[in-house]
């Protein structure tokens, strides 16, 4: 009733406001619009000198006024903020957007002191710009252009002259296969790619309607799971983030392992990183096996595990209980991503299928990519897997502390990742 009144009001005190924030968007609101509870970065390296001005064209010409069949702005989101009224959150269009607030040469030098000129100083960049705060009464996205920048080859052999092109934005604004989307659109490039697992289920109308019913019971199976504790170290915001990479993977690697233990393209990814955290602690994950007497027996332990969790409607369910959240004001929306993963679990991880095409940017061809996210709730670490032309990189984004203790070797963690996937393709 309360939302009503407000709903109602807000059409006579606040014309100016456009809609509620809801769903999942109103769980990853900060306490203030300046500060997110949850970023994503995308980071492009292109084989050549690509300016700022050219890239706000592209948006210019391509996506700013771009409509659907219903002659709405299908990219309005990059246009407003949100603000409050009466305790609720409200997008707001920003009167006075100009692409030249979101699209600039990469300007933190005064606040973050090293500059991405290369991969290492990249990795230090991305710890403190991740969760930067955002400017007031703009949309919380950006896209930063650095040049040159110095990328080194799969031989080690330092390649010059190259562009770096890091897209920033609000989690409440995208999420990862939208923000893809977007750069097919923005780019004019095909960025091809398998439909996500997740993504392809859908619902009928009779189960929906017994999902509702269920949605209790449906919570609950997750419950054990959150309510266990985790076996790695809980974030510290204190004290940051680490971060690092892997090399990139070749996706017929982790293909051929699929096919020859007839199990899902993620479980070998899942596994490989816990056989990676083997050598970094002795603790145990029953449900995705962190010890395992070896990785064949991790890896066919880790699928029957994410295949048992995915044959219910769990992940729905958590889908459609933020829908519930989003009713009430943003003060307790807000809260339900941190009460939900306050005790649980240890890490997230997201796998994006990586391309199948080459990619460009204005036939200047993409050679390398990095994607993370980063999240304002306990959870110690945050793990994203995506890539380009065929080739995956897992980036790992950590608080120090993950492993008990500071100074967290990570670099060794995403070594370990590569080194159990070289031993799973290795089993005849």
């Amino acid at each position: 009733m309360y939302r009503t009144y407000v709903a109602l009001l807000s059409k006579f005190l606040r014309p100016d406001l456009d809609s509620f924030v809801t769903g999942l968007c109103s769980s990853f609101l900060g306490k203030t619009p300046q500060e997110s509870s949850s970023n994503f970065i995308f980071c492009f390296v292109v084989n050549g000198n690509i300016s700022e001005y050219r890239i706000r064209e592209m948006f210019l010409e391509r996506v700013v006024n771009l409509k659907d069949s219903k002659n709405n702005f299908i990219y309005k989101r990059l246009s407003q903020y949100w603000t409050t009224f009466l305790g609720y959150a409200f997008w707001k269009t920003d009167k006075s957007f100009k692409l030249s607030n979101h699209v600039r040469k990469y300007d933190y030098d005064h606040v973050i002191s090293t500059k991405p000129t290369d991969e290492d100083n990249l990795k230090k960049v991305f710890e403190d710009l991740l969760m930067a705060p955002w400017k007031s009464y703009q949309s919380n996205w950006e896209v930063l252009v650095q040049y040159p920048f110095n990328r080194k080859s799969s031989s080690e052999i330092i390649v010059p002259g190259q562009s770096l092109v890091i897209f920033r934005f609000d989690h409440s604004l995208l999420d990862g296969i939208s923000a893809i989307n977007l750069f097919r659109m923005l780019f004019q490039s095909p960025f091809s790619m398998t439909k996500p697992v997740r993504n392809g289920k859908k619902l009928s109308a009779w189960h929906k309607i017994i999902l509702w019913i269920s949605l209790p019971f449906e919570l609950s199976k997750s419950l054990p799971i959150l309510l266990r504790g985790r076996c790695l170290g809980k974030r510290d915001p204190s004290k940051g983030w680490v971060y690092d990479v892997t090399k990139n993977i070749p996706v017929n690697a982790i293909k051929t392992i699929k096919q020859k233990q007839s199990i899902e393209f993620r479980s070998v990814v899942h596994s490989s990183i816990n056989g990676g955290m083997t050598n970094q602690t002795k603790f145990v994950v029953d449900e995705l096996p962190l010890k395992s007497p070896s990785p064949l027996d991790r890896l066919l332990a880790t699928d029957a595990a994410l295949k048992g969790y995915e044959g219910g409607m769990s992940s729905f369910a958590s889908l459609y209980l933020s829908r519930i959240i989003s009713m009430f004001p943003a003060a307790i929306s807000r809260q339900f991503l941190p009460a939900m993963y306050y005790l649980g679990p240890s890490y997230f991880l997201t796998v994006i299928p990586c391309t199948t095409t080459r990619e460009f940017i204005d036939n200047l061809e993409i050679v390398d990519v990095y994607i993370m996210a980063g999240f304002m709730v306990p959870i110690g670490m945050v793990i994203t897997v995506w890539g380009i032309n065929n080739k995956q990189r897992a980036n790992f984004l950590a608080t120090p502390c993950i492993f008990g203790m500071d100074n967290t070797p990570i670099a060794k963690l995403a070594a370990d990742f590569v080194q159990e996937l070289e031993e799973l393709a290795s089993l005849s």
